[in-house]
């Protein structure tokens, strides 16, 4: 829990410095939300489905979003790392 508390404080002094930094970082969490928000509503699309057609793309589309969730999440951490 300390490492997550220093990283968010490394990251803070980071991005008060730069405020391009500071709005990257910011985009990156507001995207992984947006991300994780579009796979489920798109999920739910396929449960509801009737055409087996449509149940396979909105399952392919929302395993794409949490991919990119996932490389999100990942530029996240790189900027607390930093």
């Amino acid at each position: 829990m300390r490492t997550y508390a220093r990283s968010l404080l490394i990251v803070k002094q980071l991005t008060q410095i730069c405020s391009s930094c500071s709005r990257a970082y910011q985009t990156t969490i507001r995207l992984k939300q947006i991300l994780m928000l579009m796979a489920i509503s798109i999920s739910a699309v396929a449960l509801i489905s009737d055409r087996h057609s449509i149940k396979i793309v909105t399952v392919i589309l929302s395993l794409v979003l949490l991919i990119m969730a996932v490389v999100a999440n990942q530029v996240k951490t790189k900027f607390e790392r930093a």
